[in-house]
């Protein structure tokens, strides 16, 4: 997996629990912010083909991630 894909799914990782955070304390405008940019960092994961990457798919299957 090259670097770049590392990185988006480190960003991914990142807002993910952003996202959460916010769910969880009732904050729609920063769940929000933080979905959209998820959606974003997806999207780049997505064009560089690393969706199927061992590592992408261990990160989705976390108990913490939404």
């Amino acid at each position: 997996m090259s670097d770049n894909a590392e990185k988006w799914i480190s960003e991914y990782a990142e807002l993910s629990r952003l996202y959460g955070d916010a769910v969880e304390a009732g904050n729609h405008k920063q769940a929000n912010k933080a979905y959209d940019k998820l959606m974003d960092v997806y999207r780049q994961i997505k064009k560089l083909g690393a969706l199927s990457s061992t590592r992408f798919h261990d990160l989705l299957s976390s108990p913490s991630m939404f």
